[in-house]
């Protein structure tokens, strides 16, 4: 199946009865700070909304299930029309290449302040007793991908791709979570280049648990999981990447995310809309602060995240 186009996103609003006192027009607040993000950042958009209710009485937490917006112009504009520029805040994960993110670097323009604030990757996980070195993303792509928009022939067993012993002679059993949420759904963009998954591919309810529970019963079989998810060295491993047949492959590390080597990593951005005097809010400066400072970072790390250093 291929992702639709819009984008699944979760609503969380503070709410209280004056959040700050009306300055000039786009920032004037409403008594609600709305933090829009997409699906797989709703712990983290949670994660601050509770810790800014707890810094200021008198404010609660409402939140709306996921459902299906667009997060692009020109429907962001709209919401910001709808709420006021100082009222709203946009937690994203990108759509676009990762560079290296081994320093927070914000920059303001297109009528936002952006502040990158973690990164993530998708790592790959096997059955611990499968000796694969590596995959590039072509394998990766022919293992999952209906078309194989990366060019590769379709691999039959563990042995074409390196694999020696009793496990060489088996197809391989890639198994995969909804291709619309978490890590799937950005391995269908970095590595899928957003061609359909292979109907071949198991899409397993539930999370990440039930997934690496079935590749540490299944040694013939591959999966994909969040980066910075945890994973027993016992049951199962991780494979490095290579980003093509010639290159040198790559682990998923911490350090590999930040510098930007590893193929399938993105950055997650906080964007806050400018006010008419290009600024922003007291109550989306609050926020800010709290998710660029050391409890921002543990929040970050809580949801499976990697923070980027200031």
């Amino acid at each position: 199946m291929e992702p639709c186009v819009r984008i699944c996103v979760f609503v969380v609003s503070l709410v209280a009865s004056t959040l700050g006192a009306a300055d000039d027009g786009g920032r004037a607040p409403d008594g609600r700070l709305h933090i829009e993000c997409h699906l797989p950042l709703s712990n983290l958009a949670t994660f601050v909304a509770e810790e800014l209710v707890e810094r200021q009485p008198g404010m609660k937490v409402e939140t709306e299930p996921g459902r299906e917006r667009e997060m692009w112009p020109p429907a962001t504009a709209a919401l910001i029309a709808h709420h006021g520029a100082g009222n709203i805040v946009f937690l994203e994960e990108e759509w676009g290449r990762s560079a290296a993110a081994s320093r927070r670097q914000a920059w303001t323009g297109d009528g936002f302040h952006h502040v990158p604030v973690a990164v993530s990757g998708a790592r790959i996980i096997v059955h611990a007793g499968n000796p694969i070195g590596d995959v590039s993303l072509a394998d990766l792509d022919a293992l999952f991908g209906r078309d194989r928009r990366r060019g590769r022939a379709p691999v039959a067993t563990w042995g074409e791709l390196g694999v020696e012993g009793p496990l060489a002679a088996r197809p391989p059993s890639p198994l995969s979570r909804p291709v619309t949420t978490g890590a799937m759904a950005q391995f269908w963009r970095l590595v899928l280049l957003r061609g359909p998954m292979s109907p071949a591919v198991p899409e397993l309810p539930g999370g990440t648990t039930p997934l690496l529970a079935a590749i540490a019963g299944d040694p013939a079989s591959i999966g994909v999981i969040g980066a910075g998810w945890p994973w027993d060295p016992a049951a199962v491993r991780d494979v490095q990447v290579r980003t093509g047949t010639a290159s040198a492959p790559v682990p998923c590390t911490e350090t590999t995310l930040l510098d930007g080597s590893y193929p399938i990593a993105w950055r997650v951005w906080l964007r806050i809309p400018l006010g008419p005097d290009g600024g922003w809010s007291a109550h989306q400066d609050a926020l800010l602060r709290l998710l660029t400072g050391r409890e921002g970072e543990a929040m970050v790390r809580n949801d499976f995240l990697i923070p980027i250093p200031p």
